[in-house]
């Protein structure tokens, strides 16, 4: 993961790798390995196909991407699909799932389950219109006019990144894309200063955003899905969004 933020702040130097949206010609391919990297190196692989050790899997999934060959590693990642559609879904035990975060010592997080059970609520045309009117409508246009070119502003990320990393805790949820904070947490308690000072201008990149048109998304975008407040109504739904790791 440090080689790819050492790529993207090397790319961002040039203009061009953030005023085009070409992926052959910006830092955008950089980005999107940063938020795809551990969805990439830990997938899991097929049962017909296993034999290796999952740490034998892991290094030649990271050999193979070091040298280039993303897409073969991409395409063996998606090839596992938990389910296909939401009647495929076994049904869920809310005593199992409460079990589980007991059995990790996540007292909260099975005391929530054990006394609140919350149903996902798919989205679909029977619910689209409630779930559309959950949005705050658009501010109207204030027909103000054009403001003059301006040179870009020379404003910083305030504070240092890796001091904030490094209190972060390990294990929390993933992001949209499969991300963790993991990674990123790992490298900031290395306390390396040459790694620290990466860490500032990749985040005052985003900060700043300067990110290509292209990998903004990553930022900006949330996996939107609701759940039932009360599975009595389906009118009354909890919207939550997942954003990737780093956007957190």
């Amino acid at each position: 993961m440090l080689d790819i933020i050492k790529c993207i702040n090397q790319a961002s130097l040039n203009p061009t790798a953030i005023d085009t949206d070409e992926w052959e010609t910006s830092a955008a391919v950089f980005w999107w390995l940063l938020v795809h990297l551990e969805s990439l190196v830990c997938a899991p692989t097929p049962e017909h196909v296993r034999g290796a050790s999952i740490q034998e899997t892991m290094r030649e999934r990271i050999a193979q991407i070091r040298c280039g060959n993303i897409q073969p590693v991409y395409e063996d990642a998606m090839k596992i699909i938990s389910w296909s559609s939401n009647d495929d879904r076994p049904a869920r035990s809310e005593n199992k799932a409460a079990q589980e975060a007991a059995n990790c010592d996540n007292w909260r997080s099975a005391k929530a389950r054990a006394v609140s059970p919350n149903l996902v609520a798919p989205i679909g045309d029977d619910n689209i219109d409630t779930v559309q009117a959950l949005y705050s409508k658009p501010h109207p246009p204030l027909d103000l006019p054009p403001r003059p070119p301006l040179s870009p502003q020379q404003y910083f990320l305030p504070g240092k990144v890796a001091d904030t990393i490094r209190k972060a805790k390990k294990r929390k949820g993933k992001g949209s894309n499969g991300d963790s904070l993991d990674a990123f947490i790992g490298l900031a308690r290395q306390n390396r200063p040459d790694i620290d000072k990466e860490l500032q201008e990749v985040f005052n990149l985003v900060f700043q955003g300067r990110l290509p048109e292209v990998a903004k998304q990553y930022f900006t975008d949330t996996y939107l899905f609701c759940l039932y407040k009360d599975p009595s109504n389906p009118s009354k739904l909890r919207p939550l969004g997942i954003p990737s790791n780093p956007s957190k």
